[in-house]
């Protein structure tokens, strides 16, 4: 019989080899590199968000197009950067810290294609899905890394 491994937690993640690269270090502290990018980029939406309504910038169709175009794009970048077991904690920081500030392009794309405050309120609630589907796909990915690891502690097997 093996001997199971007791684990810690470290910024919500087991202080495994398997989730060394799902977490980052910064002033003694362990913060997961997921959830500090979406901090980040949360951040930075707040701010572009404040800029964007103080200076009331009128974008152009054609300007609304290639920003909806970007913020799209950037979707299925951070979708599949979640199935990378073997990723930079600082690439994940980043790529992670682009996802709210997709939602903010898309948002105003959206805004500024139709003219439209009730589109843009919806285009606000599907980025709530869209956060979402992130947790789930990174919850999922987390189960499978674990499951398929060779250390017996197992933090991750239970279902969601």
């Amino acid at each position: 019989m093996a001997l199971q491994v007791k684990r810690s937690f470290e910024g919500h993640h087991p202080d495994c080899p398997t989730f060394q690269n799902h977490t980052v270090q910064w002033k003694k502290k362990t913060w997961c590199a997921g959830c500090l990018g979406l901090f980040i980029g949360l951040c930075a939406s707040i701010l572009l968000m404040i800029l964007y309504l103080a200076v009331d910038i009128q974008l152009t169709k054609a300007v609304s197009y290639v920003l909806l175009a970007l913020g799209l794009l950037i979707l299925p970048v951070v979708y599949v950067e979640i199935l990378y077991q073997r990723k930079s904690a600082i690439l994940h920081v980043f790529i992670n810290s682009m996802l709210p500030i997709s939602f903010f392009i898309i948002t105003i794309a959206v805004e500024g294609l139709t003219g439209t405050f009730v589109y843009g309120f919806f285009t606000i609630l599907l980025c709530f899905l869209w956060l979402d589907t992130r947790i789930q796909l990174s919850s999922w990915y987390h189960r499978a890394y674990c499951i398929n690891c060779s250390e017996s502690c197992k933090m991750y097997t239970a279902p969601v």
